[in-house]
């Protein structure tokens, strides 16, 4: 027999009749503050070390790794948040969010204070105008957090040679016109660098202004470029992934082992659905589809994901959404590499989605880290439904409400 367990997270009790709940931006990410508490306690050292390489084109950052902070080879600070969940539709998985929060997770409580994204220098000396160099990249305000009002803004600066920043463009705020439930979609932007930019050491940031006060304003950044010998569009040689990889659960993201023992059932998904981007300007096919399940060097799954050709071909300029349902043949093998775990112990199981395709451009190596995505599933000592990232709070706002939690044990 099954238990309902219902949590109460706040409990205010009167005689008025009037309860109301009210969503709001969180003021700090329990996520930074959790994976520095960790850092702290292996390695001593909150923050990555800031890098001075050179790097040369052509380049590209899509973020699409783990995060929460940019990769220190290419970047010099890391006040932006890294993260798959904050954007809607982004053109591919991972992106970089601009906040009201600093690298360690906490608001700035100033106006106008917001995160610097800062490149790392690059040999431009042997460039010319004549070459072309441009810096392309997509841009969202809002996505699935808080938006961002008018004065608030995104902007690009590039650094002349005398160490002088130069606001090259920028991005304003959303008016009353765009309501809270609206999402803005992503819009690619490109800059042509001038001459008087083309030395080595040059660097490039964005900025944002916000109120400062918490998980507040949010713009996010996806598929930086900085290339020369044409101009860059919407259109490149990628397909990416865009969201992160499902669970085999159907509705945690983590339980207790001896919760999941006897029900697997009723606790594990048929279906999972996968979205990707076709970035190039002609329908493209992937192959080696593999779904595969992985805790403490075991193998759990193996198998290929999406065998049906309508997803093979992916069309240029859209998120491609699809499910597929679980096999019974993937299901019982599932079920059978499971024997043998004890209910007492802690599991992490990794999913792991992956294809190839093989007109991606070489040259552009951080286009084929979005072939990848994964996925941890926990079996520990409590239930959990998110995806580790806070999207915003709710709390009641009038006497007389309570909010709980629901979770189906035994």
């Amino acid at each position: 027999m099954r238990l309902t367990l219902l949590l109460f997270l706040i409990g205010l009790f009167s005689t008025q009749l009037d309860a109301q709940i009210e969503e709001f931006a969180p003021s700090y990410n329990p996520y930074i503050k959790y994976h520095n508490y960790l850092q702290s306690q292996s390695q001593g050292s909150i923050f990555m070390k800031n890098e001075t390489d050179t790097l040369d084109l052509p380049f590209l950052d899509d973020f699409s790794y783990q995060g929460p902070y940019p990769k220190a080879e290419n970047w010099c600070n890391y006040s932006v948040f890294v993260n798959p969940t904050l954007s809607k539709e982004p053109p591919s998985i991972g992106v970089a969010t601009f906040d009201g929060l600093s690298q360690s997770g906490s608001p700035y409580n100033m106006t106008g204070a917001g995160d610097t994204l800062t490149s790392s220098a690059f040999r431009l000396a042997n460039y010319s105008e004549a070459d072309e160099v441009y810096l392309s990249f997509f841009y969202q305000a809002k996505g699935w957090g808080d938006k961002p009002e008018v004065g608030d803004s995104l902007i690009v600066e590039f650094k002349l040679n005398d160490t002088t920043w130069v606001t090259v463009d920028g991005f304003d705020g959303l008016d009353a016109s765009v309501t809270a439930d609206s999402i803005p979609p992503f819009t690619f932007h490109n800059i042509a660098v001038p001459s008087s930019y083309l030395y080595d050491g040059f660097q490039f940031r964005f900025r944002n202004y916000s109120s400062g006060k918490g998980q507040v304003d949010l713009w996010h950044v996806d598929y930086v470029r900085l290339t020369s010998s044409f101009e860059p569009t919407e259109n490149f040689n990628d397909v990416a992934f865009t969201e992160q990889a499902p669970s085999f659960l159907g509705t945690y993201s983590a339980m207790p082992w001896k919760q999941f023992e006897g029900f697997e059932s009723e606790e594990m998904t048929d279906s999972y659905t996968l979205t990707l981007f076709n970035h190039f300007p002609v329908t493209q096919e992937i192959q080696n589809r593999i779904y595969m399940v992985d805790e403490g060097g075991n193998n759990f799954m193996n198998t290929n994901f999406y065998s049906d050709i309508a997803l093979a071909n992916i069309t240029p300029g859209t998120h491609i959404t699809n499910t597929q349902n679980v096999s019974a043949g993937d299901f019982n093998t599932f079920m059978t590499n499971m024997q043998g775990q004890s209910s007492a112990d802690t599991y992490y199981f990794e999913s792991t989605f992956s294809f190839t395709q093989t007109g991606q451009d070489p040259a552009f190596p951080a286009s084929f880290e979005n072939d990848v995505i994964k996925r941890t599933t926990i079996f520990d000592n409590y239930f959990a439904y998110d995806d580790g990232t806070a999207d915003s709070n709710v709390k009641a706002q009038n006497p007389g409400t309570e909010i709980a939690v629901k979770f189906e044990c035994c």
